[in-house]
């Protein structure tokens, strides 16, 4: 529950009574009471009229419509959470979708404000009514006939906890909370950024790559909303100096959602991050929009009994999901699959998965000594991040096992530089390797606003010129969209098969250029093609893929 001190939120009743009344009151004798209700009816007293003919000056001088108690007969009882209306009390009086016009005693309660924006994601019209009467609409109503329906209402929109991290939900924080979650469900958002911005709190989430701007709550709010949080996950609530993870499970309309939880100390507070994980199940490789072309080299390459296959790019371009999906393709009871990965991400049928646990010496390199003897087929090791784990990645391969891994590098051939870094030798890469894909995630163009670019942009003029031809196109923003002009996001996937030629040319220490044009020779496409024909198919927008690719887009 929120605890606010009455003081200086009483003070646009001191305005008004020092402006529009002239009253002092300070020579009159008349200090406020921190409660809403009581302050009112002291200056209703004072004025000599009832709490209903202040209401209407109220509104008057500050420019709101007064609320009628005719108005209170009839209310959409179902567009505000109970736990909301009791604590601010406010009631909701009209709601045609994108309006939520609303009953208030104090119209400028940051808290308030911030709290029915974000859960109703409406335009707010605000009527002024006392605070006796309000209170007395949310006792009768909320606490008797109707507060059963609502909560049952209540609990089939909200998030629901699983057994371990069920706590006490029933406040305007645990609501707001929820909503969040849920909202960044529907925008189909990656992470929810919470932290301290200016002496309140941003609300931010991660949508298609980018971050988006929420919301901003006041500082209480803000502060609320991180501790209850942290308390989902299982975190130390009280402990706000040391960086802390955790984890929870969500479900949203019948999804379910793991959560990966991280709060660091920054100044001004503490700065949270929330990945959303959809348990969903694994996307085919067919179905997360990998061109035609490139879809039968990968099938190809997976088919192969043995050997490493490398999958490179940076943080959040999509590897494991491309990896998850390739899993799925090469799951049969006939074989047997593993993985080893920091941290499990999904849970696939049929897939043996080890999580890297330091604490209990759990390592990528001994998780992969101990899977050499579970008889493998298949293994996927989540990162070849040091020289251990690459010598046994190599060992496995080498051993009649089809292993798949992610390395951090520009493009698929330079993965040959990265493994020689690790210790590697280039007769045993040159041995091992049966495959490498680099890849890139671009920002698909809305289907419900974009259309042909007039080419106003300097970046799409200069584009057109080096690359003439097929129209280009760009998105204009709209409510599908959130006014992105974007919507989802597709891979652009390099492959390179290692053929013979490849692996003569890293035996014999090839520079990588000469090994790309090897490669270019053989059928591999680079990603500036790949982002170019994306382009010119109007999947995506000059600019998109000039964020993503740089200058290696003209190359």
């Amino acid at each position: 529950m929120l605890h606010r001190a009455g003081g200086h939120e009483h003070r646009w009743l001191q305005v008004f009574l020092e402006k529009a009344c002239k009253v002092d009151p300070d020579q009159n004798n008349l200090s406020l009471d921190s409660d809403l209700q009581v302050a009112w009816q002291q200056i209703a007293e004072h004025l000599g009229i009832d709490d209903l003919e202040l209401s209407g000056q109220l509104a008057s001088y500050y420019g709101f419509e007064a609320c009628s108690e005719k108005e209170l007969e009839s209310v959409p009882m179902d567009c505000i959470a109970p736990q909301v209306m009791q604590e601010f009390n406010v009631v909701p009086l009209e709601d045609n979708g994108r309006v939520l016009r609303l009953a208030v005693s104090n119209p400028f309660d940051a808290d308030m404000l911030s709290m029915l924006s974000f859960t109703s994601s409406r335009a707010l019209v605000l009527k002024l009514a006392p605070p006796r009467l309000l209170r007395t609409w949310v006792k009768s109503n909320l606490q008797e006939a109707l507060s059963e329906k609502i909560i049952d209402e209540e609990k089939k929109r909200s998030v629901e906890l699983d057994q371990g991290a069920a706590i006490q939900s029933d406040s305007a924080i645990a609501t707001l909370v929820n909503r969040m979650f849920a909202d960044a469900a529907h925008r189909n958002a990656s992470d929810i950024h919470i932290e301290p911005f200016c002496g309140c709190g941003e609300v931010r989430y991660r949508v298609d790559g980018l971050l988006l701007r929420v919301t901003t709550l006041p500082k209480l709010l803000f502060e609320h909303v991180v501790r209850r949080v942290k308390a989902i996950a299982q975190m130390n609530v009280v402990n706000s100096l040391v960086p802390q993870d955790g984890r929870a499970s969500i479900t949203v309309d019948e999804q379910h959602y793991d959560l990966r939880v991280s709060s660091v100390p920054v100044s001004g507070g503490e700065k949270v991050v929330i990945r959303l994980l959809r348990q969903s199940g694994v996307v085919s490789l067919a179905d997360i929009g990998i061109q035609p072309g490139e879809l039968q080299k990968m099938r190809d390459l997976l088919s192969s009994s043995s050997g490493i296959f490398v999958m490179t790019g940076p943080t959040g371009s999509g590897k494991s999901t491309t990896l998850y999906s390739a899993l799925a393709e090469v799951n049969t009871f006939e074989r047997c699959l593993v993985t080893v990965e920091d941290p499990v991400e999904y849970q696939v049928e049929g897939v043996a998965q080890i999580s890297v646990n330091r604490a209990q010496d759990v390592t990528f390199a001994s998780a992969l000594r101990s899977i050499l003897r579970q008889d493998p087929d298949i293994i996927l090791v989540g990162e070849i991040r040091d020289e251990e784990t690459a010598q046994i990645t190599l060992r496995a391969a080498i051993t009649g096992h089809f292993v798949m891994s992610t390395l951090h590098t520009r493009d698929a051939v330079t993965t040959v530089p990265r493994l020689l870094d690790l210790g590697l030798t280039e007769s045993s890469i040159a041995d091992a390797l049966c495959g490498l894909a680099a890849q890139r995630l671009l920002r698909k163009l809305c289907a419900h606003c974009s259309s042909i670019s007039t080419g106003d942009d300097p970046l799409e003029q200069l584009y057109a010129e080096r690359f003439p031809g097929a129209p280009l196109h760009k998105g204009s923003g709209c409510d599908q969209c959130n006014g992105t002009g974007y919507r989802g996001r597709f891979p652009i996937l390099e492959l390179v098969k290692v053929d013979r030629e490849f692996a003569d040319g890293i035996r014999n220490r090839l520079s990588t250029s000469v090994l790309r044009d090897i490669a270019r020779k053989n059928g591999s496409r680079s990603l500036s093609e790949l982002a170019r024909e994306a382009i010119a198919d109007g999947r995506t927008s000059v600019m998109e893929a000039y964020r993503i690719m740089g200058a290696e887009l003209w190359e």
